[in-house]
């Protein structure tokens, strides 16, 4: 949810958006590492975004509810 609110916010156009390789791992009890890959086709201000996204964010259960926390990073540079 939090990555398409970030899209739709910056004049962005979503031609294709896709999810795959979600993975939840146990890091502390009652807490989670969400991963996962984004197969997109997404142009942000006339750029184009880039076609594979890598991201993950941290699950924590309180009060029989799940919180995340996620931290936007930049691009990896292209060697």
């Amino acid at each position: 949810d939090t990555a398409v609110k970030q899209v739709t916010t910056h004049n962005c156009e979503v031609k294709s958006y896709n999810l795959s390789d979600e993975k939840i791992t146990p890091i502390d009890k009652g807490a989670v590492i969400l991963t996962y890959k984004a197969d997109q086709d997404v142009t942000c201000g006339g750029q184009k975004m880039p076609s594979t996204v890598y991201a993950s964010s941290i699950w924590k259960k309180q009060s029989g509810k799940w919180f995340h926390q996620e931290t936007p990073a930049a691009p990896a540079q292209q060697q």
